[in-house]
């Protein structure tokens, strides 16, 4: 929309005319303040728009908010007013004009630092990356959304609605990844350290990144679509083959040609996706449990994004890409797959819901476990009691429970944000925005030749060595902390660095919010007396060798 910038006010600030009937026009109110208004609506008050803004901002008072969400903030005045009311909370501006956003900027309306950033639909800015990396776990905990305004179109009202999903997603995967912290975070630390050596011998799997071209990456999950699927697979060895760990067991006894498998939990279970099998070639991550490395051939490790994997990385003077990680391993596997830059993706069994009773497909290590009716032990736990303890719900017409509702949410933003096409291979699960495959392209996929991995790079005998050093200096250094913070945690708690961050993060996300009570600090210190154990048989080894 055109717009006409003079200048004329007293403080040399430009002022907006009006060159045609819906243009942008900027006024002042009784205060002296800027006041937006395009044709005959005004966005904020005429009379004292701070105040106004004020009013808007209390309604959140008593709530202790540590993230302010303000929609359609126009010139800004709600956004400084959750700054000065909150002092403790971060602030999201949202607004629907980008004309008034691009001259909010400009005039310095829009000021952005770690509390507070602004976006505007329409702006060259990557929205999902840009509040991950703001919404932190403390502001997920108390959220709380204010509209300072109503958009100007539907586009705008449709733009808003997005951006309010989009928050609210990375909430949730903030308050999961919180909570998953609380339960494995110490087991995610201490097999990252076990797995020291993985840190320096193993590639990373950026060496992949745009060596798709042309491709198909295909995704093998373990849903229970996976029985139906298989065979499409037999008649060709094209596309690059990635096979989650819980699939692994069902695709390789197939028969049908894979080009990695993908593990990146913890537990001791993963183990058993791999009974009595030897993989080519195994992605992993860090905190994998550490046998795991031994059953692939060959090894790529996947890391993943925190200050303490940046910590390892780092001091052992690696070079390490993260991937997204995002309550499963097919999350993994699918910005892996988009990061090799290929011509479409598609997905095999990521289905997220149930068939027929079951969760995962048959033959799979996780049917016997975690199937439906395994978990009916018997007659006085009836299946209808099942459904309601573990919310089960139907959604779209499928049978899922609220677990896989959420991974299927974080998995449809994240194919929403590629231009890659995403196809699945039959029409069952809850990603129905994908569409099925049509048989003529997936057959011109699979009759090209087996993909060619590259060879890895890094993990070489002249750099092992060295890197190994590195790492474990380090590792001392931080034991000789850890000894200094132990002799008094409650006090000296904002001492622990990056390299402890699993084991300490839901802990000082609690401080933040409340405060640590005794029992916390007498759970978090014996967590610490573990770790130390660990470093000192670590560091042991390493003097013995």
């Amino acid at each position: 929309m055109p717009m006409s910038i003079e200048s004329g006010a007293a403080d040399g600030e430009e002022v907006v005319r009006k060159t045609e009937p819906e243009s942008l026009e900027i006024e002042r109110s009784r205060t002296g303040k800027p006041v937006p208004r395009r044709g005959g609506r005004y966005r904020h008050s005429r009379y004292d728009p701070e105040k106004e803004a004020e009013r808007l901002v209390k309604r959140a008072e008593g709530r202790d908010p540590r993230l302010v969400v303000l929609l359609d903030v126009g010139w800004g005045y709600a956004v400084l007013a959750a700054r000065r009311l909150f002092p403790k909370a971060k602030v999201i501006g949202f607004e629907s004009d980008l004309e008034l956003a691009e001259l909010a900027r400009r005039r310095g309306a829009w000021k952005e630092d770690d509390r507070t950033v602004f976006l505007a639909r329409g702006e060259d800015r990557d929205e999902f990356e840009l509040l991950s990396r703001f919404i932190d776990e403390v502001g997920a905990a108390r959220p709380v959304f204010l509209s300072a305004g109503s958009a100007d179109s539907d586009a705008g009202d449709k733009w808003k609605h997005r951006m309010i999903e989009l928050v609210e997603k990375i909430v949730a995967m903030q308050r999961e990844s919180l909570s998953t912290s609380a339960r494995f975070g110490s087991l995610w630390w201490e097999n990252s350290v076990r797995n020291l050596e993985a840190w320096t011998r193993v590639p990373d799997v950026s060496t992949w990144f745009n060596k798709a071209q042309g491709e198909m990456v295909i995704i093998f999950a373990a849903g229970p679509s996976l029985d139906d699927s298989l065979e499409l697979f037999q008649g060709g060895d094209g596309g690059v083959r990635l096979v989650v760990d819980t699939a692994a067991k069902r695709v390789l006894e197939s028969g049908i040609r894979v080009d990695a498998v993908l593990a990146a939990d913890a537990q001791d279970w993963t183990l058993e996706h791999f009974s009595k099998l030897e993989v080519s070639r195994l992605l992993a991550t860090p905190i994998v449990p550490p046998a795991l490395w031994d059953r692939g051939r060959e090894r790529i490790l996947m890391t993943l994004a925190g200050p303490h994997f940046e910590w390892m990385a780092s001091a052992a003077g690696m070079r390490r890409v993260p991937l997204k990680a995002g309550g499963s391993v097919t999350t993994f596997a699918f910005d892996l797959a988009r990061r090799m830059s290929p011509r479409a993706i598609l997905l095999v069994g990521n289905d997220f819901a149930f068939r027929a009773g079951r969760r995962y497909a048959s033959g799979t290590t996780y049917e016997g476990r975690f199937g439906m009716h395994s978990l009916v032990p018997n007659r006085f736990l009836t299946f209808e009691n099942y459904l309601l303890r573990n919310a089960v719900r139907e959604e779209d017409g499928q049978v899922t429970d609220e677990v896989l509702r959420q991974y299927a949410r974080w998995m449809e933003w994240e194919i929403a944000a590629t231009k890659i096409p995403v196809y699945r291979a039959v029409d069952f699960g809850l990603l129905k925005n994908s569409p099925v495959i049509p048989p003529d392209v997936l057959r011109q996929f699979l009759e090209r030749p087996a993909w060619n991995p590259p060879r890895p790079l890094g993990g070489t005998s002249e750099t092992v060595p060295i890197s190994e050093k590195r790492l474990r200096r380090a590792l001392g250094s931080e034991r000789l902390r850890l000894a200094r913070i132990l002799t008094s945690p409650r006090k000296r708690l904002a001492e622990l660095g990056p390299f402890f961050e699993p084991i300490v993060r839901p802990f000082a996300v609690a401080s933040h919010l409340d405060g640590l009570d005794d029992e916390a600090i007498r759970e978090l210190t014996r967590r610490l007396v573990r770790a130390g154990d660990l470093l000192d048989e670590v560091l042991s080894e390493d003097a013995r060798r």
